[in-house]
């Protein structure tokens, strides 16, 4: 469950995420250089709105027909806003096309992955994040390619979209503490780590890293990992990619960028009534309270049998108390 402190962070006092201190093209792609500084705030505010209309449109299709790259980077946009989709988007071809004239007419799909790896890794210097892993910057895919460091997941999205621009048709694979990819070809048993230099490797190493992970022998059968259920949906693999900036903000104690997050959530996980309830929390400490209470009524109403159900109605009946209190 989702806490948040109590005496609750507000508006005047959280930390201004908006103007956290980012890299030249994060900052950049937030404002466009102009002084009317009203206006520059109502337009970002406008395009976060639209970026989540977006996202909610893409959630409304069945999951083959979602556009994960797409979507990644409307998440971005809650963030930064100015962002234009188009400038990623073209950025990807072009690390496809340093890949492309570097391999021979007639390639094979493990050609082609040596030399994706050895492009993006070695030559273009993209890396595991591994100094300031818990930045949320690790998570935007637009501050992925422009700082080439990232988190695994992340990495392997941009690894994906490379091949698939190469005509390799490449998955994710999820394994415990660690987001790998693999070649939709099953005759291939073999993985590829984003996060360690794109190293290609076989199961075996991934259980060795694993056990470094987690400090005892680690198993994985061969037949999993090239299984439906290693393979995450888009939607699971959305999941996965908000929860680590769920994560993040919760730890930061950063309520507004956390609500955000937790809308995106709700629309790809429109039945879970955690994320119902975790929004009418991150509401309450924005002092936004008549919002929390619809919110927090609707997950009483939905989850009648809730195990935190006296909280839940404690915290309800605090919100009409200070309701009151101000209208009094």
């Amino acid at each position: 469950m989702l806490t948040l402190p109590q005496p609750v962070l507000t508006q005047r006092n959280q930390p201004n995420f908006w103007t956290t201190r980012r890299s030249s093209r994060c900052r950049a792609a937030e404002t466009q250089g102009g002084s009317d500084w009203s206006m520059s705030e109502l337009t970002a505010a406008t395009r976060r709105v639209q970026a989540l209309e977006a996202y909610q449109q893409h959630m409304q299709r069945p999951d083959g027909e979602i556009d994960l790259l797409e979507c990644s980077l409307l998440i971005s946009q809650h963030a930064h806003p100015m962002l234009e989709l188009e400038t990623c988007r073209t950025q990807i071809a072009e690390l496809a096309a340093g890949v492309r004239a570097q391999l021979p007419e007639q390639a094979y799909p493990m050609r082609i992955m040596q030399t994706i790896s050895h492009h993006l890794f070695a030559q273009q210097g993209f890396r595991g994040n591994r100094q300031d892993y818990y930045s949320p910057e690790n998570s935007y895919i637009n501050c992925v390619l422009e700082r080439r460091k990232g988190l695994p997941i992340t990495l392997s999205l941009v690894y994906m979209e490379v091949a698939k621009q190469l005509g390799l048709s490449m998955r994710g694979v999820q394994l415990p503490a660690h987001f790998m990819i693999a070649p939709e070809d099953q005759d291939l048993e073999i993985l590829v780590d984003p996060f360690n230099g794109g190293e290609i490797c076989f199961v075996q190493d991934a259980e060795q890293r694993l056990g470094t992970i987690y400090g005892f022998p680690v198993r994985i059968d061969p037949a999993f990992v090239h299984s439906r259920a290693s393979k995450p949906t888009t939607r699971q693999f959305l999941v996965r990619l908000l929860s680590n900036l769920r994560l993040v903000y919760q730890g930061l104690r950063m309520p507004e960028p956390l609500l955000a997050i937790i809308r995106y959530l709700r629309a790809t996980q429109p039945e879970s009534t955690d994320n119902l309830r975790d929004e009418a929390l991150c509401l309450f400490s924005l002092e936004r309270f008549r919002e929390s209470a619809s919110a927090l009524q609707d997950y009483l109403e939905r989850e009648p049998s809730a195990k935190d159900r006296p909280k839940a109605e404690t915290l309800l009946r605090q919100i009409f108390e200070r309701i009151d209190k101000a209208h009094g």
